[in-house]
């Protein structure tokens, strides 16, 4: 399944992909082609191996794994949205995220999407390394990669499962760099991953991905 999206200046090409494949192409303007590097793409695959639980838990213990601080203030807000919108708590998580502020190699959102990424500085010959996440809350986070205090790219999903027709899980991005980015999401639930791709020397284009093939609930 592929998903064009022209974004501000470039065409992102989204290839959804089984579990264990990686798949992604993005155009600058609509001449020529690019794919992430080997490099970038075996920096993604050691830190999705590295995240996923082999065994689902129950979401209890996602929760309590993120802490209370954060949480406790999100439910007091969104405790009556949630309650209108029937969207109900999952009963397992699939993988766990280290606690707010606290560095990991990927993040895990809503205990159900792995999120990793990976980069390539175009101003010199260092090669790939991969990015770090910092969640943010237990949606969204953000990815830095060579400085903790410099985030690159911010990144959430969102249930769109309750408020659209057709429904799925959205996933929405923002960058604050002209590196070359690879970001993979997969979906532990069905195996199901889509990739995104920035160019190098290209300035990151918001994604915003309400059509993405990760299945409610």
């Amino acid at each position: 399944m592929t998903m064009v999206s022209r974004l501000a200046g470039a065409t992102l090409v989204a290839v959804c992909m089984g579990h264990g494949e990686f798949a992604a192409a993005a155009q600058a303007g609509s001449d020529s082609s690019t794919q992430p590097s080997k490099q970038l793409l075996r920096q993604l695959n050691r830190a999705i191996s590295e995240m996923a639980l082999p065994e689902p838990v129950p979401y209890e213990q996602y929760k309590l794994r993120l802490g209370k601080s954060i949480r406790d203030l999100a439910e007091e807000v969104e405790g009556s949205v949630t309650d209108v919108l029937g969207a109900p708590e999952p009963a397992f998580a699939y993988c766990l995220p280290n606690r707010y502020g606290v560095v990991s190699t990927a993040l895990c959102l809503n205990g159900r999407f792995l999120v990793a990424a990976a980069a390539n500085n175009p101003f010199d010959a260092a090669g790939a390394f991969p990015a770090y996440g910092v969640h943010l809350t237990s949606a969204a986070g953000y990815l830095f990669f060579l400085d903790p205090t410099n985030p690159e790219v911010v990144i959430k999903e969102i249930n769109g499962c309750f408020v659209a027709n057709p429904s799925s899980h959205w996933i929405f991005a923002a960058g604050l760099t002209n590196f070359e980015v690879a970001i993979i999401v997969e979906d532990l639930y069905t195996g199901i991953q889509r990739t995104y791709h920035n160019n190098a020397g290209a300035t990151f284009s918001t994604i915003i991905d309400q059509g993405t093939p990760f299945p409610c609930p």
